[in-house]
């Protein structure tokens, strides 16, 4: 087991090696990602990696950082587990710079449907001028100048297409505008896929600056850009239903 900050050049050459190999198909055996906390630090793996909504919009990012770094310290990573940390605004944080309210409860992070009834209204465009994607610029930029490449640092989970127009409509709104208006939810779907892979590349610019490999809010590593494509939302839909919004 190793400490972040005794990590050498020879372990993230290790990192590298067995993670590039495993991308490729030519590692023979499992990759093994563990980390742990010593049971007195007082602290759990949520702590890591807290919901950052909670500290608003105001909170300095630094003293925030702060924190994070001082529970970065006590964790031990093994075999193939490397330090990592991730700017976690919740799971499809591009929801609140299309305008979804987002509320944190119970380190839990909510987005609200926007406040229309009719779902032609909604218009899914990426809001540069939202506070909350100048906040998500401002963790990375910072974590980045601040940690430089002493540990890896990943994207924010932006979310499915699917899922953040779930968060804008609502759930049950959307499941019903799939069978009466599935032309139009397959063009909004489509709108989201574009600001998702708009605010990527600016963050993974950001990244570039210093990071030679990239993770995101799992603890893969991966020798360049990398995502995670899920859709949480496909487990309420038919496969047929699917297949179509996917095509």
């Amino acid at each position: 087991m190793t400490r972040w900050k005794d990590f050498t050049s020879a372990d993230w050459q290790r990192i590298e090696l067995d993670w590039t190999s495993w991308w490729d198909g030519r590692l023979e055996r499992p990759l093994v990602a563990i980390e742990t906390i010593p049971s007195n630090s007082g602290i759990t793996l949520a702590d890591l990696y807290p919901q950052l909504g909670k500290y608003g919009l105001s909170t300095p990012v630094d003293s925030v950082l702060d924190q994070v770094e001082a529970n970065l310290d006590q964790v031990d990573y093994l075999l193939d587990s490397f330090p990592r940390w991730w700017p976690n605004f919740g799971p499809g944080s591009l929801a609140a710079i299309m305008g979804s309210e987002l509320e944190y409860v119970n380190d839990t992070t909510w987005f609200h449907p926007l406040p229309v009834d009719d779902l032609y209204f909604i218009q899914p465009n990426f809001n540069e001028a939202s506070p909350w994607w100048r906040r998500h610029q401002d963790f990375v930029e910072r974590a980045v100048a601040r940690w430089q490449d002493t540990l890896v640092i990943g994207s924010a989970d932006i979310g499915g297409n699917l899922d953040v127009l779930a968060s804008l409509r609502g759930s049950n709104r959307l499941l019903t505008d799939l069978v009466d208006h599935p032309e139009h939810v397959q063009q909004l779907t489509n709108l989201i896929t574009k600001a998702w892979v708009d605010m990527y590349k600016t963050i993974d610019g950001l990244l570039s600056k210093t990071q030679k490999g990239r993770s995101y809010w799992t603890p893969f590593w991966a020798p360049g850009s990398m995502a995670l494509l899920q859709c949480d939302f496909s487990s309420m839909i038919s496969p047929k239903m699917f297949n179509r919004l996917r095509n």
